[in-house]
């Protein structure tokens, strides 16, 4: 590196825009982000500006609206643990599969599949 006060035929005194430090315009550079600097402060672009992110499939492969609700009423009795009085009602399941199978167990309905 040439002392920046000789004088050097064709050249001019410049300065570092990253440490502030005159020299000779022949010894700064042109770094990735456009500055002008000495040997000192160059430094290579980050090859991790360079990586392209891959486009991820989000949607489903196939889909189907969902299924109208069933309801399934049956006659059960209710006991009140407060009163102790006997009270029948007709309550209404939701079904949520179609193809649930349901089979009847001491007056309980038992499903096969598990809801949701």
């Amino acid at each position: 590196m040439t002392a920046p006060t000789t004088y050097l035929k064709g050249s001019w005194n410049v300065i570092c825009d990253v440490c502030g430090r005159q020299y000779k315009a022949e010894s700064l550079q042109m770094r990735w982000d456009g500055l002008m600097v000495c040997h000192g402060d160059w430094e290579p672009r980050q090859p991790q500006d360079f990586v392209r992110g891959v486009a991820d499939q989000q949607a489903v492969p196939w889909s189907r609206p969902e299924a109208a609700d069933r309801f399934i009423y049956l006659q059960t009795t209710l006991m009140n643990i407060f009163y102790s009085s006997r009270t029948t009602a007709t309550i209404g399941i939701r079904v949520q599969y179609a193809n649930t199978s349901l089979h009847e167990l001491d007056g309980r309905v038992l499903n096969q599949i598990a809801l949701g």
